[in-house]
């Protein structure tokens, strides 16, 4: 009685018995699965080996030569510097006559637009777009993207003066006789050991006086 209690037990029906087979049929696939994919799309999954010899040689460098990699706040201003040039409002402009809200426009910092504004007040003036890549907080990026709208405009005045002291500097040297209580400037400094500054005095000292009696 118990034998055929234990063989009832043990005993596996057809449906059972495939129902195995299938079970471990599955499992088989799943263990072997990763290796037929790798070799099925072997060539369609990129080789990154370079990429991490590279990275490992840089990273070895950077050990070795004492470089450091930048700084999360470095990455940062980096970022933001790059998405800032991007969104630029571009367009032409002189830098010798722009207001503050142009140059916030057109990418500049406050503090690099009072520096400007410093550098025109003292008698600065941008003769070339190059001239911009001198401003001390521009960056050399910001720079090359506004030297191509840049378009100074020729000062009429300065022109006038120019073309008026080298007429008189021409009559000096032609006549080589001056009257000193008309003369200007230039024709003082156009004398033998008369510089700007003397001449200046000459003539604020001539106005006091009055004009000059004598020479």
């Amino acid at each position: 009685m118990h034998n055929r209690e234990e063989h009832h037990v043990l005993y596996l029906t057809r449906k059972e018995k495939k129902g195995i087979v299938v079970v471990l049929i599955v499992n088989v696939l799943i263990l072997i699965s990763p290796r037929i994919i790798s070799e099925i799309f072997q060539d369609k999954i990129p080789d990154n080996t370079m990429l991490l010899n590279a990275c490992i040689v840089l990273k070895s460098i950077s050990k070795d030569s004492g470089i450091k990699a930048p700084s999360s706040e470095q990455q940062n201003t980096v970022f933001t510097e790059s998405k800032s040039l991007s969104n630029l409002h571009l367009f032409y402009f002189d830098p010798n006559h722009i207001s503050d809200d142009d140059w916030s426009k057109l990418g500049l910092k406050e503090k690099t637009i009072q520096t400007i504004k410093r550098y025109l007040s003292k008698g600065g003036r941008f003769t070339h777009p190059e001239d911009l890549k001198k401003i001390w907080g521009l960056s050399p990026s910001l720079a090359e993207k506004l030297m191509p709208y840049v378009k100074i405009k020729q000062d009429e005045k300065a022109s006038i003066r120019k073309e008026y002291e080298q007429f008189n500097k021409k009559s000096v040297q032609k006549n080589s006789i001056i009257n000193i209580n008309t003369a200007d400037s230039i024709q003082f400094e156009s004398l033998p050991g008369i510089g700007p500054a003397l001449a200046r005095r000459i003539i604020l000292f001539r106005t006091k006086l009055g004009g000059f009696y004598s020479v």
